[in-house]
C-alpha cells in the first residue's frame, strides 16, 4: 500500500492540485474532453477514493480501482491519466472489464475502446517485481492478456503497463503486442503464433487509436535487463 506522501507526490507529477476550500480533495481536468478525476485523500492509502467521473465506465460492483488500498491502483490511475492526456475520449474508456476466465472471472484493468469495439487492452502492475512477474508469464504461456484477448479478439493490441514516481516525473514501463500477427482458436494457439516480438514506445505516446510500434524481440528484453542491472 502506497504511503500518503507518495500518492501526494504521484498526483503532482500528474498534475493534479488541491481544490480550494475542500480539505483532501484533488483534481484534474483534461483540456480535451474537459472530463475531471477528483480524489478524496484520507488518512491512509485504504481511506482514499477516485471518482473518476460518470463518462469513464467501471465495472458495476467492482470498486478496486477506485480507492487505493492496493498500490496497483495507483498505476491504474497514472494509467487512465496518461490515455486522457493523449487526447482518448474518456467514454472510450472501461475499467475492471470482467471477461469469464477460471471459476470467479478475470478483470481487465483498462479496457480502450474504438467505435464502441476493444482496441487497446491494459493490465497494469506495479512498478518492480509484480511488472517482471507478469511479463514472464506473458512470454512464458501467454500470462492473462492472451487469455483476456481469446475472450474479445477485435482488440488489436495488449499492454502491460507499470509506472511510479521518481524525481519529481513519473516513469513508466510498457510491454505492448500488435495482436495482428496473433492465430489460433485457444489461448495455446495463440500464444504458439506469436513470435515474442513487442513494443515499448507507442502505444501510449501519440495520437489517440493510431498506435505507432517500433517491435522489439524477446532478445532485446533479456538485453534491457542486463543493461539494467536486474531491476
Amino acid at each position: 500500500m502506497a504511503s500518503i506522501d507518495t500518492i501526494k507526490n504521484t498526483l503532482q507529477a500528474m498534475g493534479f492540485a488541491p481544490v480550494d476550500g475542500k480539505n483532501g480533495e484533488w483534481s484534474k481536468t483534461y483540456p480535451s474532453s474537459k472530463h475531471a478525476i477528483s480524489i478524496s485523500l484520507g488518512k491512509t492509502a485504504a481511506d482514499c477514493r477516485i471518482d473518476y467521473g460518470s463518462a469513464i465506465k467501471s465495472n458495476a460492483g467492482r470498486t478496486t480501482t477506485q480507492n487505493l488500498s492496493q498500490s496497483e491502483s495507483l498505476v491504474v490511475l497514472e494509467c487512465v491519466d496518461r490515455l486522457l492526456e493523449q487526447g482518448y475520449p474518456p467514454d472510450s474508456l472501461v475499467l475492471e472489464k470482467q471477461y469469464p476466465l477460471g471459476h470467479t472471472g478475470g478483470y481487465l484493468d483498462v479496457l480502450v475502446l474504438q467505435a464502441g469495439k476493444a482496441y487497446l487492452m491494459v493490465e497494469c502492475k506495479t512498478w518492480g517485481a509484480e511488472f517482471e512477474r507478469e511479463q514472464a508469464q506473458l512470454f512464458n504461456h501467454g500470462g492473462q492478456l492472451l487469455s483476456y484477448f481469446h475472450q474479445d479478439r477485435a482488440a488489436k493490441f495488449i499492454a502491460l503497463y507499470a509506472s511510479r514516481h521518481s524525481g519529481g516525473t513519473i516513469e513508466r514501463k510498457v510491454c505492448a503486442v500488435d495482436t495482428s500477427f496473433l492465430d489460433g482458436d485457444s489461448v495455446a494457439e495463440l500464444f504458439e503464433s506469436w513470435d515474442k516480438s513487442f513494443f515499448e514506445v507507442g502505444a501510449f505516446d501519440g495520437t489517440p487509436h493510431q498506435i505507432q510500434e517500433r517491435r522489439l524481440t524477446k532478445a532485446d528484453l533479456i538485453d534491457m535487463k542486463q543493461e539494467d542491472g536486474g531491476r
